[in-house]
């Protein structure tokens, strides 16, 4: 405790382009760990250090960075030199992307599987402003009494990604993303909601790498369709927007509280923008959105697991209607067409039919009612020889 700096500030992760709120509750955090350090040097105990300070985010620090890239690919200059080494060493340029991207051909997802669940979470997407589409469109649509809209700009260290299967992505984690993006040195992971989120890097040229190799073109306008469930009409330009689709799936790498090792989900990825931020922070009362009704955290969930699946339920009806149909076939007669009642119901046990089990019913009744007879004469002829005794 002698040695300790009194003046020494508890170590924060620098929250960069913060807002007020998030200002204050810092310097308050730091102003309540020196009163707590003050209290210990004057009493005399030991002093524990709190936690560090992070700004309510949900972001992830990775814990290796990696190396970093640190060079500009789309510059024309290094384009010359990759295209100058491939012909040295005789190879194609898809060649090359495919084994920086590690990604079979066998395994890349078809590009048309991009609108899939458009209709069920195209509404949560958040798709950049117009001025920063890859293809700018002409017509004029903007609503000249809208209230001005806050400057947006390209922020080149990040990727924004955008989950197509909704009940598979609940299941991944932090880790899951940092292994799918582990040869391009993520940073951080920083969360935006239950379909979105952030992947940071160490440098632009690094983020450019990931998008390149990790993902493959939409193409605009949008191929025609066909008319499928989920699928919205007219499809949107996500490729103009300067949306990619992940060329392999996002795959779960372990067993965990949250979900299943080999859950799959697709992905679309592009540039983040400025206004891709967490504008809702996380609360207690905070309401979260209801999973959709395929959502499980026991089972391996994949592609079109958003809903569960009937085809169980399916198959038990159809053991139920054969079982029934076979119990009606073994008691029916020529007597006439079998009653509601046998074609609706079937015998608790097996082998018997409704029939038989009314018989037997009226067979102990019957086998009852002669007994209880016959205890009545016998009591009276009991009672006759009594009274002439």
């Amino acid at each position: 405790l002698e040695a300790m700096d009194t003046t020494q500030i508890p170590a924060v992760i620098n929250v960069g382009d913060v807002d007020a709120e998030t200002k204050a509750m810092q310097a308050a955090y730091e102003e309540e760990c020196r009163k707590a350090r003050a209290r210990a040097e004057k009493f005399g105990i030991p002093y524990k250090e709190p936690p560090k300070f992070l700004p309510q985010n949900k972001r992830r620090v990775q814990s290796s960075t990696g190396l970093a890239t640190g060079m500009d690919l789309e510059d024309p200059e290094e384009q010359v030199k990759q295209k100058a080494r491939r012909e040295r060493f005789g190879l194609t340029k898809d060649t090359v992307v495919a084994a920086d991207g590690d990604v079979d051909v066998e395994d890349v997802v078809p590009v048309t599987k991009a609108w899939d669940n458009e209709k069920f979470v195209g509404s949560q997407r958040v798709d950049p402003p117009k001025k920063l589409w890859k293809v700018v469109p002409t017509g004029n649509d903007a609503d000249p009494f809208a209230p001005a809209a806050e400057e947006c700009h390209i922020v080149p260290e990040k990727i924004h990604l955008f989950a197509i299967d909704w009940a598979a992505f609940l299941q991944i984690r932090t880790n899951d993303l940092s292994a799918y993006f582990s040869l391009y040195s993520p940073t951080h992971v920083e969360w935006l909601g239950d379909l979105g989120c952030n992947i940071h890097f160490a440098d632009k040229f690094s983020a450019a790498r990931a998008l390149q190799n990790l993902s493959q073109e939409i193409p605009t306008p949008p191929p025609e369709l066909e008319i499928v469930p989920g699928v919205a009409l007219p499809p949107a330009d996500l490729g103009a927007m300067g949306w990619r689709l992940g060329k392999k799936l996002l795959r779960k790498v372990s067993d965990d509280r949250f979900g299943r090792k080999g859950t799959t989900a697709r992905i679309l990825l592009r540039l983040a923008t400025s206004q891709d931020v967490l504008l809702d922070k996380p609360s207690s009362s905070h309401k979260k959105p209801r999973p959709p009704p395929g959502f499980s955290k026991t089972r391996v969930l994949g592609p079109g697991s958003d809903f569960p699946n009937n085809k169980k339920n399916k198959n038990k009806r159809n053991r139920e209607k054969r079982e029934n149909a076979q119990v009606v076939g073994g008691s029916s007669s020529s007597a006439g067409e079998p009653s509601l009642l046998m074609g609706s119901l079937k015998a608790s046990r097996s082998g018997f039919s409704v029939e038989e089990m009314e018989a037997q019913r009226a067979q102990k009744r019957a086998k009852t009612t002669d007994e209880g007879k016959l205890s009545s004469v016998e009591k009276t002829k009991e009672d006759t020889k009594a009274s002439e005794e």
